[in-house]
């Protein structure tokens, strides 16, 4: 029995095998690549997701913990909420640092200031 859903590059219509990611004959994007969910690969997505915050969301296109919680695949949907947890709660220790380097930076002024007044 022949399989009914044949694929057909939209470039040179060569006929697709279903696990082609790219056309063999001119080289066009057919579907995505999976994600790769190799320890290296893991280690540098967790170490992006925890400085992120840090250097600010200026970076945030680069990031691709959304793409690893977005998948069908499991261990690489597991990978990706660890990757959103270790963001949100990096994002927490630098919200609270934030709030404390604040409050020392008034404090300091209100001191200055009252110690100009001789108040």
């Amino acid at each position: 029995m022949e399989n009914t859903e044949t694929k057909l590059c939209a470039m040179c219509h060569q006929i697709l095998k279903p696990e082609y990611y790219f056309c063999p004959n001119c080289g066009t994007k057919v579907q995505d690549s999976p994600l790769s969910t190799n320890p290296a690969e893991q280690t540098k997505l967790y170490i992006y997701s925890i400085v992120l915050p840090w250097i600010g969301f200026f970076t945030i296109g680069k990031w691709d913990g959304i793409k690893y919680l977005k998948s069908k695949d499991e261990k690489t949907k597991q990978i990706g909420f660890i990757a959103c947890a270790l963001m949100g709660i990096s994002f927490v220790i630098l919200c609270y640092v934030g709030y404390i380097q604040y409050n020392a930076a008034v404090k300091s002024i209100n001191n200055s200031i009252t110690s100009d007044f001789g108040i």
